[in-house]
């Protein structure tokens, strides 16, 4: 007989008889369209593993793929620097995707699947409309201060630094300009990684993810008043953010772009290979052979900057 509903199955092998059909080709719009209705549908049953490694789901690029090769995007703020990967259509969401038993961007972080060096960095734009009202050079301290406090911090320390440390060994030429005078802040307790380091930079401050937001001015984005590149030390990670892609210059890439870069230094000789690059880190107990329990953000200053801030060699807290 007929039967009167559909099961987890049927919906799979239709989108199986579709992935056929397109031969590998893109699909047309209806066609996205209906994968992803049917990829909803499926979602709705127990589907058995080995049902769930044979179906077919639509990419971003409007091909049929297997599931198991597919990725969802939980972290876009991450995921826009992220190559070799391949995403789930946004015809289907992600609650279906984690449904269907689909890996996600964070679930490949969490498990180091993913070791990502490339970051996603704000733009010159982003960065311009956000510090409208706030470059200031006078307004910055207690910006700072009070995303130590967003971010709960127990103790919090601004440095102000004004050695030129050595530029030797780095990990590339164009850094050398970074080695000279800079602010520092000392978050003392508090552990920022990639993730929550790109969502304070590339996302609205209701999206976050803090308890409370920054008071005063745009949060992490008022180090840009001060430096146009961002060195940031925590955990056990080194990152990097250079806006208008002037320090970190890709050789094969046609004109700048925003750069953000993640190095864990922890158990590898990056520390030995580049001491230069670590020097200006070693306050507040910072030592490059272990983990750091907290976080210094270091904001080599504006050239424009460097003669009104303080004076010309030394260490002022």
């Amino acid at each position: 007989g007929v039967r009167a509903e559909f099961d987890g199955a049927d919906y799979v092998l239709a989108l199986s008889r579709l992935a056929v059909a397109a031969g590998g080709a893109e699909l047309e719009e209806d066609q996205v369209s209906l994968a992803g209705k049917l990829a909803k549908e499926a979602a709705q049953f127990e589907l058995t593993q080995e049902a769930k490694r044979g179906m077919f789901l639509p990419n971003s690029s409007k091909k049929m793929v297997r599931a198991e090769d597919l990725v969802y995007d939980d972290a876009p703020w991450l995921s826009s620097s992220m190559n070799n990967v391949q995403f789930l259509s946004a015809e289907v969401s992600n609650e279906v995707g984690a449904a269907l038993g689909l890996r996600s961007v964070r679930k490949l972080l969490i498990s180091g699947e993913l070791h990502l060096q490339d970051l996603s960095c704000p733009s010159p734009a982003w960065i311009e409309k956000q510090l409208a009202n706030f470059q200031e050079p006078a307004l910055i301290a207690p910006q700072l201060l009070d995303l130590a406090d967003s971010l709960g911090a127990t103790k919090a320390h601004l440095l102000f630094d004004f050695r030129t440390h050595g530029s030797e060994s780095i990990l590339q030429p164009n850094l050398a300009g970074l080695q000279g005078p800079a602010v520092l802040l000392f978050l003392d307790g508090v552990k920022l990684g990639a993730e929550q380091l790109c969502r304070l930079q590339n996302l609205p401050p209701h999206q976050h993810g803090l308890a409370r937001a920054a008071r005063v001015g745009p949060g992490l984005l008022s180090m840009y008043a001060l430096a146009d590149v961002a060195c940031i030390v925590s955990g056990e990670a080194l990152f990097y953010f250079d806006p208008r892609g002037t320090h970190f210059v890709d050789p094969e890439q046609k004109g700048v772009r925003p750069v953000g870069k993640a190095h864990l230094f922890v158990n590898s000789d990056m520390p030995r290979k580049f001491a230069d690059q670590f020097a200006p880190f070693k306050v507040f107990g910072f030592d490059p052979a272990r983990g750091f329990n907290g976080t210094l953000i270091r904001l080599p200053l504006k050239h424009d900057l460097c003669d009104s801030m303080g004076p010309d060699s030394g260490v002022s807290p």
